[in-house]
């Protein structure tokens, strides 16, 4: 299945998932771009749900520029 991010070449090959913290796998996290993709630096945070696994939550962009 062709998805939007790969439309702009961003893949499993080129972004690294950086954790910033020290919890298990929920928590904050930083994507950035290896070569050859487009992508910006992107900060999420993975939330731990009661029922039904992980939410990715992006924080607002007011939050990111301090």
């Amino acid at each position: 299945m062709w998805t939007a991010a790969q439309a702009h070449g961003i893949s499993a090959k080129n972004v690294r998932l950086e954790k910033i913290g020290d919890a298990d796998m929920d928590g904050r996290y930083k994507a950035t771009s290896t070569s050859g993709s487009k992508l910006e630096p992107l900060e999420f945070e993975l939330v731990q749900q009661k029922d039904t696994g992980f939410r990715v939550v992006f924080p607002p962009q007011e939050e990111l520029n301090h």
